[in-house]
């Protein structure tokens, strides 16, 4: 019995135009469900807040480290983390945080202490077991302003979170 000869028709040769549009199509409606599940770009301000509250978590976590009296001071240029010597403060070696020019951040006292027309704190204190008294910090940058507050229970919460 001869062979039989399997010859390709033109059929067979490959993709149809159809078969082609649907994988492009396919391929696009991937490409969308990935975009649109992709987190929205970080705002400067949420990025400066979010940078103030990491100098909290690391002034309270280096507290609780090292079991030394930690405290974060306001500078000129941000922050700078201090340690009690049980005499002075004195600067802890890669301790700053800079902040861009036209922010401002300011330490606000307690509620009952600012009710009271009591000066805020010039530092923020954390204790060995990383608490700290009660603050605010209101941070502000060309008419955006945001608070975040620090509780006794070492929890740090900005507007969005109170």
């Amino acid at each position: 019995m001869p062979a039989a000869r399997y010859h390709l028709t033109r059929r067979d040769a490959g993709m149809t135009l159809v078969e082609v549009m649907m994988v492009i199509f396919i391929i696009g409606l991937a490409t969308t469900v990935a975009v649109i599940t992709l987190p929205p770009r970080e705002t400067a301000e949420a990025r400066i807040l979010r940078q103030v509250e990491t100098a909290l978590g690391q002034a309270q976590d280096r507290a609780v480290l090292t079991g030394e009296v930690i405290g974060l001071q306001q500078t000129e240029a941000g922050f700078e983390l201090l340690s009690w010597t049980g005499e002075e403060w004195l600067p802890l070696q890669g301790g700053l945080l800079r902040l861009p020019a036209d922010v401002e951040v300011e330490i606000l006292p307690p509620e009952d202490q600012r009710r009271r027309a009591r000066e805020a704190p010039e530092r923020i204190v954390f204790n060995p077991l990383g608490r700290a008294e009660p603050i605010t910090l209101s941070v502000s940058r060309r008419g955006w302003s945001e608070r975040i507050s620090l509780n006794s229970d070492r929890e740090v919460a900005d507007n969005a979170d109170l």
